[in-house]
């Protein structure tokens, strides 16, 4: 019995223990929740409110009471605790708490939120239940970081953001007899990001040079014009109705202008930009200002002369060209919910002409007639030998900081030979060993890079020195006077760069050297087709393009020794020249005027262009086979 007793006695003490130590447990996990406070309520009869915060970086607050302020600004609640005295009824709360969403509702003192977990509410909903909810409305309002105070909630309706991110700092509770006057305005207690309006949201119109202001437009659709070359001047931008953001919202926004720069600042529909100036607008920078920044993004795209729609910027970022002179000449502007899908591709919004700088590269080499490759040129540099006797043969030009998508072709003149097919990105362009100099060439950007550089280029041709600088696919050089080109500068530029230098004369045709002969057409010559290899075989002369019924003349004396309709060669006339023993092929003619036997003069007119025989436009195919073998025809000038 004395062994029972003692066992009784052990377990009472235990319990004793356990009981006196119960409370500061509690107040340890609570964190030093002031319990006291809270509960202070419980046996009075008058109607308080009490209530405490767990705030980041101070831990829990000091208890406040009805209309005071809990919490810290610029720092985050993270958990509440609530009080009424119990003779009245109860109060239950709960919190929306970042990456968990609502908690369940607690009531009582109970800590609603989490504590020590580095979450911050974002919104609460606040009740009275039992004798207290026929007397009395609750009413509270939180200040939410970038939004500040939002207006009272009353009854269990939501006050703060939900779906924003935003963290709750300071709360605010108080009470009023049932239906009486609010405290303040409850206009817009809460957002809630899946119930924002988005449609016809942001309304905007353009000033476009020989037009003037343009018709308003929204939410997307295009201000200004395309296709036209007409730029834009200056811009208005304004949100529609948006009461449901309060009146704190607006939209900022600054473009940057021909001569001027970036212009200062301007909202809610002012005027942007310049009128009556003629100057351009080139680039642009929208932002969101107030409860509107944080509930939307602002997404805009410019339409930029030589260049088209670029890609979408957003929230103040810069959308058109810096620095390269180009006018913008249409815009579209959208909102989206925060954080959402943006509604095209972002990537290149905005180009800058000293990013741009900073990646132009070219890489090219060159084979010399008597020397070989010379390898190794970049930006500008000089490659090939300006002395007498030394000629490029053949060349290859790469980039080296291409763009995905992007390439450089090129093609090349060679004498003997004519214009030889396009290559690209580092392949030869040219002959080796075969003592045929290039005469002329041409190099072209594709891909995204043709929207963003130019590629100039230059040659130094026989007996003729430095011709202008070509770009872009034009020609650089000369064609049918035998000049081989000795040298050549490439360069690529950002687009709308100046030129390096004078794009006079960059390529030239020649008169062709009489030998003896005479060019057989009197209109500058344009040949569409060269001597030597295209496509599907080897070409036997030159096509020469020429409006029907143009007159063809012998270009050296001879005798026509065929003058009929000769299968491919339609209709053709074939002389033996005088003493040299050359026969000339002219065909495709849509009338000849001799006949076999005739003896011509040089300069006699022996038919017409025209398109017969093998031939899919007009033209004059012009031929000569000297010593039982064709030949060029340029090489007899």
């Amino acid at each position: 019995m004395k062994r029972f007793l003692n066992g009784i006695k052990t377990v009472i003490f235990t319990l004793i223990l356990i009981t006196l130590t119960l409370p500061s447990a509690l107040a340890q996990a609570s964190n030093s929740i002031d319990l006291k406070a809270l509960s202070s309520n419980e046996s009075s009869k008058s109607m308080n409110i009490v209530y405490q915060s767990q705030v980041s970086n101070i831990g829990w607050t000091e208890a406040v009471q009805t209309n005071e302020v809990s919490g810290e600004s610029g720092n985050n609640i993270e958990a509440i605790a609530l009080s009424i005295p119990t003779a009245l009824g109860h109060v239950k709360y709960r919190s929306f708490v970042d990456s968990e969403g609502w908690q369940d509702w607690v009531e009582d003192a109970d800590v609603s939120g989490t504590v020590n977990q580095g979450k911050a509410i974002q919104a609460v909903q606040i009740e009275l239940t039992g004798d207290a909810v026929k007397k009395y409305d609750v009413y509270y309002h939180v200040n939410v970081k970038g939004f500040g105070w939002m207006d009272w909630a009353k009854n269990g309706e939501v006050a703060g953001t939900i779906g924003l991110n935003q963290s709750v700092q300071e709360l605010q509770i108080t009470y009023t007899q049932k239906d009486g006057a609010a405290p303040g305005s409850t206009q817009i207690a809460s957002i809630d990001q899946s119930s924002l309006p988005y449609q016809n949201s942001i309304r905007y119109s353009a000033h476009v040079r020989n037009i003037g202001w343009m018709d308003e437009v929204s939410d997307g659709q295009t201000a200004g014009t395309t296709g036209k070359g007409l730029p834009i001047e200056a811009l208005k931008i304004n949100l529609g109705n948006y009461e449901a953001l309060g009146d704190i919202s607006g939209v900022t926004y600054e473009l940057q202008c021909q001569d001027i720069g970036w212009t200062a600042p301007v909202s809610n529909g002012a005027e942007g930009g310049t009128t009556g100036q003629a100057k351009h607008a080139e680039a642009i920078k929208i932002n969101l200002t107030g409860r509107m920044a944080l509930a939307y993004d602002v997404y805009y795209r410019t339409h930029v002369s030589n260049y088209g729609w670029l890609d979408w910027a957003k929230n103040g970022e810069v959308s058109g060209t810096v620095g390269l002179n180009a006018p913008m000449e249409a815009i579209e502007i959208k909102l989206v919910v925060k954080d959402g899908q943006a509604p095209g591709e972002t990537a290149e919004a905005a180009i800058n002409k000293d990013e741009l700088a900073a990646k132009a590269a070219v890489n090219y080499n060159v084979h010399v007639s008597n020397i070989g490759w010379q390898n190794g040129f970049s930006n500008g540099a000089q490659a090939g030998i300006t002395d007498p006797g030394y000629k490029i043969e053949a060349m290859s030009v790469e980039l080296p900081n291409l763009s995905a998508g992007s390439g450089v072709t090129y093609q090349t003149h060679v004498s003997n030979v004519g214009w030889v097919d396009p290559v690209g990105n580092g392949q030869v362009s040219g002959t080796t060993g075969q003592g045929n100099p290039i005469e002329a060439f041409c190099i072209s950007l594709t891909g995204p890079d043709a929207l963003y550089y130019d590629i100039y280029y230059q040659a130094y041709s026989e007996d003729i020195g430095w011709l202008g600088w070509a770009k872009n696919g034009e020609y650089a050089g000369t064609t049918k006077g035998s000049k081989g080109v000795q040298a050549i500068h490439i360069l690529e530029l950002p687009k709308g760069s100046p030129a390096p230098g004078s794009t006079e004369g960059a390529y030239r045709e020649l008169e062709p050297v009489n030998n003896g002969w005479i060019w057989p057409l009197d209109i500058p010559a344009n040949i569409s087709s060269g001597f030597g290899y295209r496509e599907g075989g080897n070409h036997l002369g030159l096509d020469i393009l020429a409006p029907s019924g143009q007159p063809i003349k012998a270009a050296k004396s001879g005798t026509v020794i065929t003058s009929s309709y000769y299968g491919a060669y339609g209709n053709c006339v074939i002389i033996s020249n005088d003493n040299s023993g050359e026969q000339v092929y002219y065909a495709h003619m849509s009338a000849y005027i001799t006949s076999v036997g005739q003896h011509v003069n040089q300069g006699d007119v022996i038919g017409y262009v025209g398109c017969t025989g093998n031939a899919t436009c007009n033209h004059l195919h012009f031929g000569i086979v000297s010593g039982g073998n064709w030949i060029d025809p340029l090489c007899v000038y």
